[in-house]
C-alpha cells in the first residue's frame, strides 16, 4: 500500500515537471530571442529621447 502511494506521488511530480517544461518551452523560451535583440540593440534608441519625454 505504501509503495503504491509513493509511486503515484512520484508519477504526479513527474507529470507536473513535464507540464512545467512544456509551458516554459512553448510560452517563455520563444520570448528570449526578442529580449536578446533588445539587449543587443543597446541604449542608443532610449538615450535619443529628450528628458521631457519621460
Amino acid at each position: 500500500m505504501i509503495l503504491v502511494i509513493e509511486v503515484s506521488i512520484v508519477e504526479a511530480l513527474r507529470e507536473a515537471k513535464l507540464a512545467t517544461a512544456r509551458f516554459f518551452f512553448q510560452r517563455l523560451l520563444p520570448k528570449s530571442s526578442g529580449h536578446f535583440a533588445a539587449i543587443m540593440a543597446g541604449k542608443a534608441p532610449l538615450m535619443e529621447m529628450k528628458e521631457a519625454a519621460f
